[in-house]
């Protein structure tokens, strides 16, 4: 019987060191131009709205997320965050739905260890479950068990201790056995400290610009609609407003402009997809969609200008 509650005790720690070992960054975007608060379990997270937060440093799974927008006359958006069993940084994106109305969709998933702060980030907060105006406050519960049982033959006596802990959750158990000519006595201390302190906010404020290309997959249907239409002028103002409401990498704009029959309608396009790319640096990709050398230097010309 003894042994089986030592088993279960190890197991029960073990599970929770290794849950406290999970990370997770939290990441909410927009490119709506809309700024926001983002609330996580009912705790405001950035003080400042803003069209990008960075939470860092969850350790749950699941989480209530709550975007509250500065514009008061957009709804809130809410859902439950569930989170992957593998330490990640999980990105989400607000955009609008055709009827105009904004939604919160999940953008990308990678491991934590693979993650980078990128330039472009306008608010990283560590996280915090509590109000920022939180003051430090320690907790601690002991419980102390004892078992007494009958006389045992013999002498021996043995030990068990262990010990989890970090900056935030400390548990000691120790348990004690010792058989002799006199009673048993199991012994079992827990103790449970838990520490609320202010958390740490770091804000790094840059200028404006694109993070995240458009999903292949949103592109590939935006190149569908674009495809669908027969008229040149329809055909151009449909990619307009598909580049106005997202941003590329540079083959995805070379993908894009090479979608046009003519000459002058990819360097239209080319020239209004410039401002969202990502990566301007290799912007010389888009030049394979074109079918004349002067086109390429006129391109080249309008970047310059840009610059």
């Amino acid at each position: 019987m003894k042994k089986n509650y030592i088993l279960l005790t190890l197991a029960l720690l073990l599970s929770i060191q290794l849950f406290a070992q999970k990370k997770y960054n939290v990441i909410v975007y927009t490119n709506e131009n809309e700024n926001f608060w983002l609330t996580l379990n009912g705790v405001k997270q950035n003080e400042e709205p803003t069209t990008n937060v960075k939470v860092t440093d969850l350790n749950a799974q699941n989480y209530a997320i709550k975007i509250i927008f500065e514009n008061k006359h957009k709804e809130p958006l809410e859902k439950t965050l569930w989170l992957p069993e593998q330490s990640s940084e999980i990105t989400y994106r607000i955009k609008k739905k055709k009827k105009g109305n904004l939604v919160l969709r999940m953008f990308s998933v990678v491991p934590l260890q693979e993650s980078v702060i990128q330039k472009s980030d306008k608010s990283v907060v560590k996280y915090t479950p509590v109000p920022r105006n939180a003051t430090e406050s320690t907790k601690v519960v002991t419980t102390t068990t004892t078992v007494s049982g009958g006389k045992k033959k013999g002498n021996k006596g043995g030990s068990i201790s262990v010990n989890i802990g970090d900056n935030s959750f400390g548990l000691d158990v120790n348990i004690n056995d010792s058989d002799a000519d006199t009673d048993k006595e199991v012994v079992v201390t827990e103790t449970i400290t838990t520490t609320t302190q202010e958390p740490e906010v770091v804000y790094e404020i840059v200028e404006e610009g694109c993070r995240f290309p458009i999903e292949n997959g949103e592109l590939n249907r935006a190149k569908e609609s674009i495809s669908s239409k027969s008229f040149p002028d329809t055909r151009i103002s449909i990619a307009k407003q598909i580049i106005d409401n997202n941003c590329f990498d540079a083959n995805q704009v070379k993908n894009l402009v090479s979608i046009f029959t003519f000459e002058d309608s990819k360097l239209e396009v080319a020239k209004y997809a410039y401002h969202k790319t990502i990566d301007k640096e290799n912007y010389y990709k888009v030049n394979d969609a074109f079918d004349f050398d002067m086109t390429i230097e006129e391109l080249q010309d309008y970047i310059r200008n840009q610059q």
